[in-house]
């Protein structure tokens, strides 16, 4: 097994065990997803508890199976085995497994199908500064079955977020008491270069030599982060014409699950590794020690008066640029170059917001409801926007999912579904369960 930094922390998290309320604040490269698991595994079968489940969540599906198969590797086994995993659509588990990756989203759907998860032991929301519904939502939903399960290890794991803030809240909320451990991480020297555009809507047309000037001063390869497919693209198209054009590949969340694996292991050769922010967090991609970050993402904004999201490009907050310039360093010392300046660095928000506050919230209010309580009574880090609540609850009264504040037959049915809202009503239909609309 690997010596990492979060070696410093095993001792002291497994004398918690069972009955485990942890916060770990650790930077990238400690060793959350890739050894902490396996210790909890490990000790797990010293003391004879061989029966009980470990879970360890994850916010996107690349990177669920990516750990999954970096811990297998790391006993010698197939995934599949000891260890397992599960996202929509796909899933490897046996008789023996005893460790499963799976994202945040089947978890809530695993909730719903045991309120007291009786077959779990231990459950770790890892990269929880992601803020996506279901890790908000799933861990809520968590909170409230703890005076159930005593017994049960619960650990949040984060880069970026106040471990501190994050642990008096969790104390506070549940009158259980969470203590926060810490790792630190000898962190290799990063220069970080600015290159802001001459003008600010040239930054994709003026990434290219930047991306050119990094490669050539790269000694393993070069990872850039771009909004989306279009951009990607355009920049993959742009560097055919350079030197560099047959030493692209593209990471992104449309790639079949085996490219996304083949594109994360380094090659022989020096590369070039165009990728959204799927690549922002949990992953480390092989052989790479310079980051170009163009500092932009792709942001969903439901907009409750019209009742439909607005796709936009916007700038990142500081916590992301700062865990995108740290892939170039997790390995060896490291290189970063940010299109945009200095002083707009200090002006970017300090964290993004998350979903609850600013996606749809339907899925969110059916499986609240499916679980028996209402939005109000569960524990949030940060409360869903009462707007975007009052607009979910809308919508689904006009789909027919939702009548006098209850799930009617269709929502029931719909809760069950662990899909979109809209993709579970077609499939109502399809069957001739019409929803009972207003």
């Amino acid at each position: 097994m690997l010596n990492l930094p979060i070696d410093a922390i095993k001792l002291s998290l497994l004398e918690r065990c069972p009955g485990a309320r942890v916060v770990i604040e650790a930077p990238p490269g400690a060793g959350k997803s890739t050894a902490l698991p396996l210790h909890l595994l490990a000790s797990s079968a010293l003391h004879g508890d061989n029966e009980g489940l470990i879970v360890l969540l994850q916010p996107r599906r690349v990177a669920a199976l990516s750990i999954a198969n970096f811990l297998a590797e790391q006993l010698n086994e197939s995934v599949g085995k000891t260890i397992g995993y599960s996202i929509r659509g796909d899933s490897k588990r046996s008789q023996d497994t005893r460790l499963m990756v799976i994202t945040e989203g089947i978890f809530t759907r695993w909730l719903q199908q045991d309120p007291e998860l009786h077959e779990i032991t231990t459950v770790i929301f890892d990269e929880f500064h992601e803020r996506n519904i279901h890790s908000d939502l799933s861990l809520g939903l968590v909170l409230d079955l703890l005076p159930l399960r005593p017994e049960l290890n619960l650990i949040i794991m984060s880069a970026t977020l106040p471990g501190e803030a994050l642990t008096t809240w969790l104390t506070n909320a549940t009158e259980q008491r969470f203590e926060l451990l810490s790792v630190d991480v000898k962190r290799f020297d990063l220069d970080v270069h600015y290159r802001p555009p001459s003008r600010l809507e040239r930054w994709l047309e003026e990434s290219v030599p930047v991306i050119v000037e990094a490669f050539q001063h790269a000694r393993k390869g070069v990872l850039v982060f771009l909004p989306g497919m279009r951009e990607i693209k355009y920049v993959e198209q742009r560097l055919q014409e350079t030197l560099i054009g047959e030493d692209v590949s593209i990471l992104h969340g449309s790639l079949t699950a085996d490219v996304q694996q083949q594109v994360i292991r380094a090659g022989a050769s020096k590369r070039v590794v165009l990728a959204t922010n799927i690549a922002e967090t949990s992953l480390t991609i092989e052989g790479i020690d310079t980051v170009v970050d163009t500092g932009r993402e792709r942001q969903s904004v439901y907009l409750p008066q019209y009742r439909d999201s607005r796709l936009t490009t916007a700038m990142i907050a500081k916590s992301n640029s700062e865990q995108r310039a740290g892939r170039a360093a997790r390995q060896q010392p490291g290189r970063a170059y940010r299109l945009w300046s200095e002083d707009t660095q200090q002006r970017l928000a300090a964290y993004s917001p998350p979903d609850v506050a600013t996606q749809e919230l339907t899925d969110l209010i059916v499986q609240v409801k499916a679980w028996g309580t209402e939005v109000e009574e569960l524990n949030w880090f940060t409360p869903p926007d009462s707007a975007l609540v009052e607009a979910a609850k809308d919508t689904l009264t006009d789909m027919g999912l939702l009548k006098e504040q209850r799930l009617t037959l269709a929502g029931q049915e719909v809760a069950g579904f662990g899909t979109d809202i809209r993709l579970s009503c077609i499939a109502l239909h399809a069957r001739g369960k019409l929803p009972e609309g207003k």
